[in-house]
């Protein structure tokens, strides 16, 4: 069996909509193109501190994120602590079967992406506006469930789990344990329906992509819907769950605060169809700010998991409960 090598954490049918000829063309054709990969973009890497032509495949990716090799040793003691009973049995099947196994997650991330979230993504995009009640539902479902993929959040859930003796592969067989309780994610959804959303449309591509797109703080989420719609969330104001406001612009101010959150709130990239707009965020004082402190460090997960540490306690506050893992 192929391992997968390299796992999107935003995929290409959604980074590809960066694109204007492909965006044009998804307004049309909500079914992506068999070539989306191959999309062209400009993408601001911020630990290179460059700007240079890629394509969807080539970005928001890491190496052997959804991957994990799982030893004997570490097979038998997540069994005596979670399965004692089939120990014994478990130690027998080892004695015909040596070697290490392997966990490949690809499979659920790509669930996940033909899930009626991301679907509802895709098409909310091409409609270049929420119409219904099940769009602002499904979009709450997508933020949950991308903000567990992210790189950063798994990252920095893998790396708590280790200060605790926890194995690699325990945390993604918690994630999909997680994503597959439907009573877990309806109390991590319906908090974020229930409070009050603003949609900010443009008529011309707007808002770059980053590597973590759904942006926590002070109780807000900040959500890069498209390159024509910014979702705002303000979770500390209740709402009707059926409503939502729309801006059919949005003001300098705001511009510049998605800015400065997007470039704080990148770890590895931001993709625009236009270089000259990702030059400007590139020369910006907080742009400097990011790359001075990504520069220079040993380990870049550090910067993921200092960050990425605060934003799991924040998801799980939306809905008052603490991690389950």
């Amino acid at each position: 069996m192929k391992l997968t090598k390299r796992t999107h954490y935003n995929p290409c049918f959604w980074t590809a909509c960066w694109n204007p000829d492909y965006y044009e063309y998804l307004k049309h054709n909500v079914k992506p193109i068999k070539k989306v990969r191959e999309t062209p973009l400009f993408v601001l890497n911020v630990k290179a501190d460059k700007i240079l032509p890629c394509t969807a495949e080539k970005v928001f990716w890491e190496n052997g994120l959804g991957l994990s090799t799982i030893t004997a040793e570490e097979s038998l003691d997540y069994c005596k602590r979670i399965f004692p009973e089939k120990c014994a049995e478990l130690t027998q099947w080892y004695e015909s079967n040596p070697g290490d196994l392997y966990l490949d997650f690809e499979n659920v991330f790509t669930a996940i992406e033909n899930s009626t979230a991301y679907k509802s993504l895709i098409e909310v995009v091409a409609n270049e506006g929420l119409r219904t009640r099940e769009d602002k539902v499904n979009l709450a479902m997508f933020i949950v469930m991308h903000k567990m993929r992210n790189h950063a959040i798994i990252n920095a859930h893998l790396e708590m789990g280790y200060r605790i003796g926890k194995h690699r592969f325990e945390h993604f067989i918690w994630l999909k344990n997680e994503w597959g309780n439907c009573e877990i994610l309806h109390s991590l959804v319906m908090p974020i329906v229930a409070c009050q959303w603003i949609v900010y449309k443009t008529d011309t591509f707007s808002f770059p992509l980053n590597d973590s797109p759904i942006m926590s703080d002070n109780g807000k989420i900040l959500f890069v819907l498209s390159p024509k719609l910014l979702v705002e969330i303000d979770i500390r104001i209740n709402a009707n769950p059926e409503v939502w406001k729309e801006k059919n612009y949005i003001p300098q101010f705001k511009m510049n605060e998605f800015r400065r959150k997007v470039i704080w709130h990148s770890f590895k990239e931001i993709v625009f169809h236009d270089e000259r707009t990702l030059l400007e965020w590139k020369q910006s004082p907080e742009y400097k700010k990011r790359y001075a402190l990504i520069k220079d460090l040993t380990s870049f997960n550090k910067v993921v998991i200092d960050k990425a540490g605060e934003e799991i306690w924040t998801l799980n506050a939306f809905a008052g409960i603490r991690s389950r893992e």
